[in-house]
């Protein structure tokens, strides 16, 4: 059957009869394997003639290049016995003794980046390669012929010998086409390319389209009935790992059919090989003294503590790129701060900053609020249309918080999204092009929700370039005075009362509370006592604190019947307990923490009848 509706879906569909014959091939199946690929190089079927001008980059002789050999660069004028395995870029005339260029790459001493560049027959050729990218550049007179691999790959332009027009372009998919460098070489055909008539693969044996002969066989196998298939199972395919599910399907409608559905996880490698790389250059900015100044720039990311500290690193390196950010933390941590922080100082802070509480949307509105809709998209939808966040966000950032409760069905959608700033409006058949920095928040673990299904893993990695996890607010209790003393002024202003301030009692039951609500709660205490005092002054009474974020075995609430003696030594005990487990023992960070001298420490340490050793 032709493939129609199952054009539109994301996952690629091939289903054949039990005697291999091709039944369904669908267009993202196409796309996966190259068998139809789009491209803005046009030119005819033909072979390559003697006097042709052939550019290659083959990144391991003898892998994905149909079989390359020292004696196939003969063909060009390379004598030369080259190792199998190696990588090589050249430049030479087919057939003639016109004297080729070419380099065999030593990656020891070159790295991962190769390139070579020459003038020849009065075309200016570069041949780049870049192995740790999996990216291929060959350029001829400054137009680019790129292609990215997974594995290995052998890439190829060929130049007409009489008129110097490009002839023939290598791409994905050869293996179908028999168009491998091996293949063109040995004097085979090659197809038309830029014309977008459809091949018709309905009918033909599935071992003329997929040299995989496993594939096949457990293809038929599963559509006669003596095999059950299996669900989720990693493949490679023509050198694209996939992710495969192979079923039976029999109808009264349709004969039986074995059917195998392919997802592309290409994108994976590349995904990680980013999100290393961003990593690797935030490590390298750590040590530049020019960070330190920026921390400074940061004024409402508060606390002075270490892990705070590091989120302003993170924060300032983030704002310096242009990749995705995934900001992990507990509800009331400050994650939209974060955001907004990142925003204001990245190179479109002056652009639109938008932010969406995925959680807060109706699960069936979601995707029109996220991506708009087309006039007459519904019923009650605005003749019109109407932009959604992805739109109102363009050349700006989007904030997409609880990103965690987006609902499966729309994942696969905000997905294409992100990777190709493109997607359409509900009921809308034109696609909209956006050019939009993403960050994402959310309170949950989304690696355990990948694990349990609820969340797509390529989304996940695509999230999760740059990385910035806050700390609680128990884990950072020596932030409390400063953003205490940020608070209570931002809260005042929004009250429409003069500032307050807070007595050192108050203060040391709010260092003692547990904040199950983070900075949020922290907030909404000093709001109610703000609320609840007369004057001018916060006093312990005042702080009406949830049972839930007392701390066990610290007294946070009653001083009454006590000397202020006795106060004061609770609160310097209290004070070196903390100071020592924050820095983990270490003498010199806690005697210069608490600005006392070793003999006055040890004096204490009896005092309280403390315990400790070095």
């Amino acid at each position: 059957m032709e493939n129609g509706i199952l054009d539109v879906l994301t996952e690629g569909i091939i289903a054949v009869d039990e005697t291999g014959a091709v039944c369904t091939f669908n267009r993202k199946a196409r796309e996966i394997f190259g068998i139809e690929e789009m491209s803005d190089v046009h030119y005819k079927s033909g072979k390559v003639e003697s006097g042709d001008i052939v550019i290659i980059a083959i990144t391991a002789l003898g892998q994905d290049d149909g079989g390359m050999c020292s004696d196939l660069l003969k063909k060009i004028n390379i004598i030369d016995k080259i190792a199998k395995g190696s990588s090589i870029t050249a430049i030479g005339k087919l057939d003639k003794e016109d004297k080729a260029v070419f380099k065999v790459h030593d990656h020891s001493r070159l790295g991962t980046k190769l390139e070579m560049t020459h003038l020849y027959a009065g075309r200016r050729v570069s041949v780049q390669m870049n192995l740790e990218d999996r990216q291929i550049d060959i350029l001829v007179d400054g137009r680019n012929y790129p292609v990215q691999y997974i594995q290995s790959f052998g890439h190829m332009v060929v130049l007409d010998g009489h008129t110097g027009k490009v002839k023939f372009v290598q791409s994905h998919g050869y293996s179908y086409r028999k168009e491998s460098i091996g293949d063109i070489l040995r004097g085979g055909d090659f197809r038309e390319k830029g014309n977008k008539t459809r091949i018709n693969l309905i009918g033909l044996p599935l071992a003329d389209v997929l040299n995989e002969p496993e594939v096949v066989d457990a293809l038929m196998r599963t559509a006669s009935g003596t095999y059950k298939g299996f669900e989720c199972k990693y493949m490679n395919i023509h050198g694209r790992p996939v992710l495969c599910s192979l079923r039976q399907v029999d109808s009264k409608s349709i004969t039986k059919q074995g059917v195998l559905l392919v997802e592309d996880v290409s994108e994976f490698n590349m995904l990680i090989r980013e999100r290393n790389r961003a990593i690797k250059a935030l490590e390298d900015m750590r040590y530049k003294s020019f960070r330190d100044k920026q921390l400074d720039q940061m004024p409402e990311i508060v606390g002075q503590s270490i892990r705070m500290k590091r989120v302003k690193q993170l924060a300032t390196s983030a704002a310096l790129s242009k990749s995705t950010v995934l900001i992990l933390g507990e509800s009331g941590t400050g994650k939209n701060v974060i955001a907004q922080a990142i925003h204001k100082r990245s190179s479109v802070g002056a652009q639109p900053f938008i932010q969406v509480n995925c959680g807060a949307l109706p699960e069936h509105l979601i995707e029109s609020e996220l991506f708009g809709y087309a006039g007459g998209a519904f019923s009650g939808a605005n003749s019109k249309g109407k932009p959604g966040f992805f739109e109102m966000a363009n050349s700006g950032t989007l904030l997409l918080d609880e990103v965690g409760e987006i609902p499966k069905h729309t994942q696969v959608k905000l997905l294409h999204a992100i990777q190709h700033n493109q997607f359409f409006r509900v009921g809308g058949t034109k696609p909209v092009q956006v050019k939009v920095r993403i960050l994402a928040a959310t309170n949950k673990n989304l690696e355990k929700e990948v694990e349990a299904g609820n969340f797509r893993e390529d989304l996940y990695y695509r999230l999760n370039v740059l990385r910035i996890e806050i700390p609680p607010l128990r884990e950072r209790t020596e932030d409390i005075r400063e953003l205490v003393g940020a608070l209570i002024p931002k809260v005042c202003e929004r009250m429409g009362v003069g500032v307050k301030e807070l007595t050192g009692d108050a203060l040391f039951i709010l260092q003692n509370h547990n904040y199950p609500g983070n900075v949020r709660e922290l907030e909404n205490v000093l709001e109610r006592a703000i609320n609840m005092t007369s004057g001018d002054i916060i006093l312990p009474e005042h702080l009406m604190l949830d049972r839930l974020g007392q701390k066990q075995n610290v007294v946070v609430h009653t001083f009454e019947n006590k000397t202020l003696r006795e106060i004061v030594s609770a609160a310097e005990k209290a004070e070196i307990l903390k100071v020592i487990q924050l820095e983990d023992g270490n003498r010199q960070r806690i005697l210069q923490k608490l600005g006392i001298g070793k003999s006055s420490f040890y004096e204490k340490l009896k005092k309280h009848e403390i315990e400790y050793r070095v």
